[in-house]
């Protein structure tokens, strides 16, 4: 198993912040594979589809952006889209899109200093560059240091799904950023960060209805990676 699928499992297992989720290795289990395809071909879920190779972010290495992932998959391109990753990747992770979030964003958090990247709508716009981002700087989880305004007043991107593609679209003077209150989250990136013996934390993330779902965690090798978004 990947470790990006086995940190998952541990966050699923110890808080119950995960979007539902299963993961496959290519060749060992397809049987299992075969009988999630069947029972979803009627359902009308949206899945993210990601690699989970067994190489992939690994303790002394990351191979984040090698491998192919893909998001908004219908039932009936599940195949397709498991075959797509599974040429650049040994195993797959088919997790519940979390549709039409309030806020994203990628945290980087280390036991003296974490900063969040955080933006409107879907966190491919972050990890993709296409959005800028509301940045807060922290120190020891409980102090503001740094806040970093959107660069261009009151004018930015929100990522969505539009039913066909994911776009992104003008949005005007974010009241949903402004009025984001990191404090009522900062327990559950703190326990996750004490999961794993880590230096340095990246933690990928929705928000919808107050509620925050983690959609992937992984370490980042060094200390200075630690304000940039990846």
């Amino acid at each position: 198993m990947g470790l990006k699928a086995e940190n998952l499992k541990i966050i699923d297992k110890e808080l119950g912040v995960v979007p539902i989720f299963l993961s496959f290795e290519k060749g060992k289990n397809d049987f299992a594979l075969n009988a999630f395809l069947s029972n979803t071909k009627k359902e009308t879920y949206l899945y993210a589809v990601r690699s989970n190779s067994s190489d992939e972010d690994g303790l002394n290495k990351t191979n984040a952006g090698k491998y192919t992932s893909l998001l908004f998959v219908r039932p009936d391109e599940l195949e397709n889209a498991i075959n797509e990753v599974y040429k650049t990747s040994n195993g797959v992770i088919i997790q519940d899109m979390i549709l039409d979030p309030e806020i994203s964003g990628v945290a980087y958090i280390s036991e003296e200093n974490q900063v969040f990247h955080l933006a409107e709508g879907l966190c491919s716009g972050i990890t993709s560059g296409k959005v800028l981002t509301y940045d807060i700087h922290m120190s020891n989880f409980n102090h503001i240091y740094k806040k970093n305004e959107l660069e261009i007043p009151n004018v930015n991107l929100k990522t969505i799904y539009n039913g066909k593609e994911i776009e992104e679209v003008l949005i005007e003077e974010s009241s949903v950023l402004e009025g984001f209150n990191i404090f009522e989250y900062i327990d559950i990136f703190k326990n996750i960060y004490k999961l794993f013996d880590y230096s340095v934390c990246e933690i990928e993330f929705s928000i919808k209805d107050n509620k925050l779902y983690c959609l992937q965690c992984r370490k980042i090798q060094k200390k200075e990676n630690l304000c940039k978004v990846h």
